[in-house]
C-alpha cells in the first residue's frame, strides 16, 4: 500500500531519530491482523509495562468503528527486528479481533526508544477546547463522572471506574447527553458552597433529575441556601456533614460523597426524618451504595 503523504513521515523520521538518515529506515504501510500482533509482542524488545486500562480503551475504539487508522503513531521496529514501540496498540488489535493498517518503520536505533511517548498527550479538556466548548475544565470533569456513574451506578473517582471512555467516546456521551452543560452550571453553584468539586455534582444533579425535575431543583435549593430547614430534616444533617468535610483536609471520597447525597435524597423524598448522617462502606456490616429513587 503506497504512502500518499511521504514527506510528512520523511519530517517525522528526521525529527525523531536524530542524525539517522531516512534512507536507512523501512517504511511500509501494513495491514496487522491479530495474528501478526501476537508474532510482534512474541518478538518484542524491553518496553515498559503494559496499561490494562489504555489497552481496553483502545480496543472498544476498534470494536465501535472509531479507530482511525490514519491518526495513529507508526509502529517502530529496532533492526533487529524487534517492536520498541507498538505494544499496547497491538494488544488492542488482539483484544479486539480487529485488523488495521499501521504505518510500520523498520530499522529505528534502539536509543530513540528513550524519548518517545515523552510528549503530553491531548486530554478531553484539550479537545473541548478545541470544539468551542466553554468551561472546559469542569465539563471535562463532568463527563467523567457521568460516564462512570451510567456504566457503574455509582459516583466515583476516575481510578476505581470500571472503564475510562477514550476522547471519541466523551464526545460521543456530550453530543447524547447536551443536559451535561447545563448540569455543570448546576454543579458549580453548589460547589461555591459546600465544595465537593465540581465533576461529581454534575453526576449527581443529573442522575437525581432524571427522576424527579421539581424534586432536584428544591433539594439543590435546600443544600446551598440552608434556609428553613427544621429540625430533623434530612437536608440540614447533609449540609452539616458536607460543610464538615469542606474544613477537613482528609476529605470524603466521590464515592462517600454520593453515596451521602444520594442516602439524603431517599429520607428527603420519603419524608423520613434525619438527624445523624452516615454511610459504611466497610467493616462488620457494610451498607449498600444507595440506589437514588
Amino acid at each position: 500500500m503506497a504512502i500518499r503523504n511521504f514527506s510528512q513521515i520523511q519530517t517525522e523520521s528526521r525529527t525523531d531519530y536524530g542524525d539517522q538518515g531516512i534512507d536507512e529506515l523501512d517504511i511500509q504501510v501494513e495491514f496487522i491482523t491479530p495474528e501478526i500482533a501476537e508474532r510482534m509482542i512474541e518478538g518484542m524488545a524491553a518496553n515498559r509495562k503494559v496499561s490494562q486500562h489504555h489497552t481496553e480503551s483502545m480496543a472498544r475504539a476498534m470494536r465501535s468503528g472509531q479507530w482511525k487508522e490514519d491518526a495513529g503513531d507508526p509502529i517502530r521496529l529496532n533492526s533487529e527486528g524487534l517492536m520498541i514501540d507498538g505494544q499496547h496498540r497491538m494488544w488492542a488489535i488482539i483484544e479486539s479481533g480487529r485488523s488495521f493498517n499501521f504505518v510500520v518503520i523498520r530499522g529505528v536505533e534502539n536509543h530513540t526508544q528513550m524519548i518517545l511517548d515523552t510528549g503530553r498527550q491531548r486530554t478531553l479538556r484539550d479537545q473541548l477546547n478545541i470544539i468551542g466548548e466553554v468551561n472546559s475544565t469542569a465539563l471535562a470533569s463532568s463527563i467523567g463522572f457521568y460516564d462512570g456513574w451510567l456504566t457503574d451506578g455509582m459516583v466515583l473517582e476516575n481510578a476505581r471506574r470500571s472503564t475510562h471512555a477514550t476522547i471519541p467516546e466523551s464526545i460521543a456521551l456530550l453530543e447524547k447527553h447536551p443536559e451535561l452543560r447545563d448540569a455543570v452550571s448546576q454543579a458549580e453553584a453548589i460547589r461555591r458552597i459546600v465544595k465537593g468539586g465540581t465533576g461529581r455534582w454534575a453526576a449527581i444533579f443529573l442522575a437525581l433529575n432524571a427522576i424527579d425535575e421539581t424534586d432536584t431543583e428544591a433539594f439543590f435549593d435546600q443544600i446551598k441556601t440552608g434556609e428553613n430547614l427544621s429540625a430533623g430534616s434530612p437536608v440540614k444533617a447533609l449540609r452539616k456533614r458536607l460543610l464538615d468535610d469542606a474544613m477537613t483536609n482528609r476529605k470524603l471520597l466521590a464515592r462517600d460523597y454520593s453515596a451521602l447525597v444520594f442516602k439524603t435524597w431517599n429520607a428527603y423524598r420519603e419524608g423520613r426524618k434525619m438527624t445523624i448522617l452516615g454511610w459504611r462502606p466497610g467493616g462488620a456490616s457494610p451498607e449498600k451504595y444507595p440506589t437514588p429513587v
